[in-house]
């Protein structure tokens, strides 16, 4: 019986996601800063290397110019690859309502989400 129970047990925990975690421990940041013409849509690394780093951005009007975004649907994706630790990758940006969310790896394997506040 105690078998069974820990067959149960290893088949749920199976069904988690693996490797995700809520809160980044190395201190990433997703911040949009205004200037006089534009704005400035920033990922900061922290204190650790990002991998595989996804950007997506969503509003009215939007307007960038990288070759690492493109236009899907109705969102721009940015593959942004690896951000090294203490380094921040920054996105001149027009347009209103802007919403963003950044999705990146740690080299633990955990996998974390930040959205534009």
């Amino acid at each position: 019986m105690k078998f069974l129970a820990l067959i149960g047990l290893m088949l749920l925990a199976a069904c988690a996601p693996f490797g995700t975690s809520a809160t980044d421990p190395n201190g990433a940041t997703l911040t949009l800063e205004p200037t006089a013409t534009y704005n400035v849509l920033r990922f900061a690394a922290g204190s650790a290397d990002t991998q595989t780093v996804q950007l997506e951005i969503a509003g009215i009007g939007i307007r960038v110019n990288d070759a690492k975004c493109k236009l899907e649907s109705q969102l721009i994706k940015c593959d942004l690859g690896n951000v090294p630790a203490n380094k921040t990758y920054s996105l001149p940006i027009t347009g209103n309502a802007i919403q963003a969310r950044v999705q990146y790896a740690r080299a633990t394997g955990l996998n974390y989400e930040l959205f534009l506040k």
